[in-house]
């Protein structure tokens, strides 16, 4: 018997598009979608459009993360207002990335 495993995760779009602020305020990215947990409908990570000259500064080998669309998990979001702020700073949310 076959077994066919099912993703369970649902993309969404946002058309407003907030900018994504680490702790230590370096403006990664904007946010374009979500990741929703299907099997429990709650937002997993926040998918988030970076802006190319962060990865070049501060000089990221990783191939996964030279990509400029990056899932950012929920967990490592201080709060939301007119931009998402994150309880990391710059390094840690890039070393995070390239552990994924």
């Amino acid at each position: 018997m076959q077994t066919i495993e099912i993703d369970k995760t649902l993309n969404v779009g946002f058309g407003n598009k907030r900018s994504v602020m680490t702790s230590d305020a370096k403006v990664v990215g904007k946010v374009y979608g979500a990741e929703v947990d299907t099997e429990h409908w709650m937002v997993s990570s926040i998918l988030t459009d970076f802006d190319s000259s962060i990865l070049s500064d501060a000089d990221v080998k990783h191939p996964r993360v030279r990509k400029t669309r990056v899932s950012i998990p929920v967990d490592k979001i201080e709060k939301v207002s007119d931009v998402i702020q994150l309880s990391v700073d710059l390094n840690t949310l890039l070393s995070a990335i390239e552990e994924d």
